[in-house]
């Protein structure tokens, strides 16, 4: 911003998807809630060694960089869903339960 004496609102844009992508992984809820940092750098750590692997591969095989974003997307497509699988099964299960039997004799009555 400084040497070109101008600003461009899209100059982040490219960082966003691999945001959300690194705080999904780290166990963040994206409808709002509580993680952990620990989590965020494992999923920070893990992503540069794909990153690492991507390059490696697309310098070899002479791909696009767009199958990096395509990769990021469908990572994200994938962990988000089965991020909501999980809490759907476990809203589900709990209400299914059968319940033990209440022992009617610790009521004080006998």
């Amino acid at each position: 911003l400084a040497r070109t004496n101008s600003a461009n609102a899209d100059y982040g844009v490219s960082y966003v998807l691999l945001t959300l992508l690194i705080v999904v992984l780290g166990g963040v809820a994206v409808t709002g809630g509580f993680g952990k940092v620990l989590g965020v750098i494992l999923a920070l750590v893990a992503l540069q060694f794909l990153s690492t692997g991507f390059n490696m591969l697309l310098v070899r095989f002479g791909g696009s960089n767009f199958f990096r974003d395509f990769a990021w997307g469908l990572l994200l497509l994938v962990v988000a869903s089965i991020t909501a699988w999980r809490a759907q099964r476990r809203s589900a299960g709990g209400a299914g339960r059968p319940q033990p039997p209440r022992d009617v004799s610790a009521d004080g009555d006998s």
